[in-house]
């Protein structure tokens, strides 16, 4: 079959799947079991069609499975489906993986056999060839260690060293456990003392010219992979004064994560070690230069870096400077490599392989340009940061010493010391542990979900550990929480809540159902979330250190102590620091209700019914008159509102919207007391005030008119004045300037007759601005209307 004929074929098919699809959603959004009931006719073409496509599936799934170990399910109707999911699924696994190998086949990922030596790809085709390998199931390098990783292994970790060079203090005081405070045994940091006592280097400390870098594309970086090759490399290190260092690091495939790749750099040259031979710990005869205080050794973003030296190479940092800190102290609004790289070299690395398998050997073109771009230039951004930092410090203030901040911050990551991971499936605490995700992503279990959520994090987490791989990996976050809600209880069901499958996952599926079954069944009788969650932080949390010598006995402490074991803190305090005693269920008579039903719910601050009590001051000589206890109910027969209460005979005026003025207040005021004492006989009285307060108003407003009247009369006339008096020298306007005949005026001196008529005269820029008609008047406010009296 040619290209051409496979491309047509494939259309062909795809078309048909395209129909096929459309027609299925169209036909699921329809009634169909009304379309049944209302035409007969319909169901047996429904029938028909439902018998035409179940021997499809059966005969494909025969096709599929020809000469393999899988067995086609025969499924006799609609609803043996969802019994036999689980054996369609394998079917289709056994198709991609078919696929999977003829593209391999074809990409040259799997060769022929024969003696001739594969050659190395490059471009596009070494791109091809990494993304089949990292589906690929490579067999783990870790397995063909010397001492391979023990994941089940919950002991304190102890170095690896074997020797420890530029040493303050011996490797047997430091290689001896000491006790914590909890019980537990514990190795300190090998080289804590030395990173501690490690002074500055000149070469940080002092404003040099940068060393420009050699170019990339004329220079090649050496591949180590041998222990005589590390031995040589060690060398040249030796004889440095600054070296550059970076890890490529993969947990794809691994429990605790493995470092694939080394980078280390010169100012003349490039190294990429291999650190997944057999003999990898045997590299820690590095430490004569890592642990050498007087050659500086320049990482961006080491945090993880220091840990993986550690774990998995017996390395240890002494005198570092991070990059990473230095973006920070200097404000730049990126802190990424990449973001420094094309900053100070314009060099745009490639991301595509951030997230590359670097366990794949041998590394594609790509892959080893990408490795070594991290540190071939990293020196000269060392010197550019280190001279900005130099500049921007301010050594006569305290806190203002950039260049200091960012070695101490150096120093703490250097100090750090990796622990394996802990796993407590009582209460889910440790790296990984279920309780930390559900802190990060809260969700509201019943007792059920709660019980099945810990039963399979808990298999997660088993599992990783025997098969070597990452609990993410064989079960993401995502599907963990969905078989937590949908709790699944047949296998089809299962596998729905767990896309995309792992290998891992499919081998032990079975086993994951029965955990489901059996945590389903426990959890009727086990705790709720809420309920656990309300647990406290024991007293010995209140008493953790933050810095080592502060101790906090309650309050922040219990909170640092608590986000530091990931102990989990109540959901609601036995009484408020801000509001105190407000929400003390025993002075309000509310029970407390949280344990209960989740929606039964009531007020978050029980306050006190507002009665008319509240309003009684009780200091006032008026409180202790007030006839006998006020009713609960009274709230609105207030002795206040009483007094406000229009009486028999009480006189009041209905008045226009319109603003008073303080005088009115106060005449009002005056009149409404003479009414209350004097009754009905006021009212006469009141109307000839209000009468003669009228007829004041309507004056003042009449003078105030003629004011206006009059400003706007003078204002018409000065504008008649002014255009008689232009047009008058419009006629006397000398001849247009002739511009072309005009002397240039470039430095051109004035003569006595123009400096003698202009002297004293400046130029008035807004002279024709007096031309312009004046604005509108201001609009007249409306006079206040009459006003009515009434009695009751």
């Amino acid at each position: 079959m040619n290209a051409n004929s496979f491309k047509e074929l494939q259309e062909s098919i795809q078309k048909a799947l395209v129909d096929t699809t459309r027609s299925a959603g169209q036909l699921a959004n329809e009634d169909l079991a009304f379309h049944c009931a209302s035409n007969p006719a319909v169901v047996p073409l429904l029938e028909r069609q439902k018998s035409r496509l179940l021997d499809l599936v059966n005969d494909l799934t025969k096709v599929a499975t020809k000469g393999t170990e899988v067995a086609a399910p025969g499924i006799s109707d609609a609803e043996a489906i969802d019994d036999k999911w689980g054996g369609l699924v394998d079917v289709f696994d056994s198709l991609l993986e078919k696929a999977d190998v003829c593209l391999d086949k074809y990409t040259g990922v799997i060769k022929k056999e024969g003696p001739s030596k594969p050659e190395k790809p490059t471009g596009a085709e070494s791109v091809v060839i990494q993304d089949r390998l990292s589906r690929a199931k490579l067999r783990k390098p870790q397995l063909l260690f010397a001492n391979p990783p023990s994941n089940h292994d919950t002991s304190p970790f102890k170095p690896l060293l074997k020797s420890k060079p530029h040493a303050l203090t011996p490797l047997e005081e430091c290689a001896r456990p000491s006790k914590l405070p909890n019980g537990v045994a514990s190795y300190a940091q090998p080289y804590e003392m030395e990173i501690k006592a490690a002074r500055t280097s000149s070469i940080i400390s002092t404003k040099r010219e940068p060393v420009p870098y050699l170019p990339f594309t004329t220079t090649h970086a050496t591949f180590v992979d041998t222990l005589e090759a590390v031995d040589v490399m060690l060398e040249e290190l030796k004889g440095a004064s600054e070296i550059a260092i970076d890890l490529e690091h993969h947990d794809e495939h691994s429990y605790i994560g493995i470092v694939c790749l080394m980078q280390i750099s010169t100012r003349e040259k490039d190294w990429i070690v291999d650190t997944l031979k057999p003999w990898r710990q045997e590299l820690q005869k590095l430490n004569e230069v890592f642990a050498d205080p007087n050659i500086v050794k320049v990482l961006h973003g080491s945090t993880m870096d220091i840990i993986w030296l550690q774990r998995d190479l017996g390395l240890y940092v002494v005198g570092l400077f991070d990059t990473y800190h230095a973006s920070y102290a200097l404000l730049y609004h990126k802190h990424g490599l990449a973001f420094l790289l094309k900053r100070f070299v314009d060099f745009d690395a490639a991301k595509k392989y951030q997230m590359a398998d670097w366990r794949v050997r041998p590394l594609s073109e790509g892959m080893f340009d990408y490795a070594r771009s991290d540190t071939h230039f990293l020196l000269y951004v060392f010197d550019m940061m280190r001279n900005e930092l130099i500049d921007s410090s301010n050594l006569t203030q305290p806190g203002e010493d950039l260049l200091e901040e960012v070695m101490q911050k150096s120093k703490q990551e250097s100090l750090q010391r990796y622990e394996r991971p802990s796993y407590d499936k009582d209460r889910g605490e440790g790296l990984g542990g279920w309780n930390s995700m559900l802190y990060k992503t809260p969700s509201a279990f019943s007792r059920e979900q709660f019980a099945v959520f810990r039963a399979v994090h808990q298999w997660r987490d088993t599992i990783a550990r025997n098969e070597d791989e990452s609990p993410s990996n064989l079960l993401s976050k995502k599907n963990l929480f969905s078989i937590a809600r949908e709790l699944p209880m047949s296998l089809p069901s299962l596998l729905a809540c767990c896309h995309p499958l792992s290998k891992e996952l499919k081998d032990h599926k079975h086993d994951l159902l029965r955990v489901v079954h059996k945590a389903k069944k426990d959890g009727k009788t086990g705790p709720e979330m809420r309920d656990f969650f309300r647990k406290g932080p024991s007293k010995a949390d209140d008493q953790i250190t933050v810095d080592g010598t502060t101790p906090f006995s309650k309050g922040v402490g219990a909170v640092i102590a608590a986000v530091r074991s990931q102990t989990p803190l109540p959901l609601r305090a036995k009484a408020s620091q801000f509001w105190g005693s407000t929400l003390d269920d025993s002075k309000t008579g509310h029970p407390d209700k949280l344990a209960g039903h989740v929606g039964d719910h009531r007020l978050v601050l029980p306050l006190p019914d507002l009665t008319a009590e509240v309003f009684v001051d009780t200091k006032s000589p008026s409180a202790s008159s007030l006839p006998g206890p006020i009713e609960p109910g009274s709230r609105a027969e207030h002795q206040y509102v009483k007094d406000k209460k229009v009486k028999e005979n009480d006189v009041f005026v209905i008045r226009n919207s319109k603003k008073r003025k303080a005088s009115d207040t106060r005449q009002e005021s005056r009149d409404s007391d003479g009414a209350s004492q004097n009754g009905a006989s006021a009212a006469p009285e009141k109307m000839k005030l209000d009468t003669a307060a009228e007829d004041a108003e309507i004056e003042r407003a009449e003078r105030k008119r003629a004011k206006r009247q009059g400003r706007l009369e003078r204002k018409l006339a000065k504008r008649e004045n002014r255009s008689e008096t232009q047009k008058g020298s419009a006629q006397n306007e000398p001849e247009p300037f002739d511009y072309e005949n005009a002397p240039s005026v470039f430095h051109a001196k004035p003569t006595k007759e123009e400096r003698a008529k202009n002297k004293g005269k400046a130029a008035d820029p807004y002279a024709k601005s007096l031309n312009a008609p004046s604005g509108l008047p201001r609009v007249q406010r409306q006079t206040g209307g009459k006003s009515f009296t009434f009695t009751k």
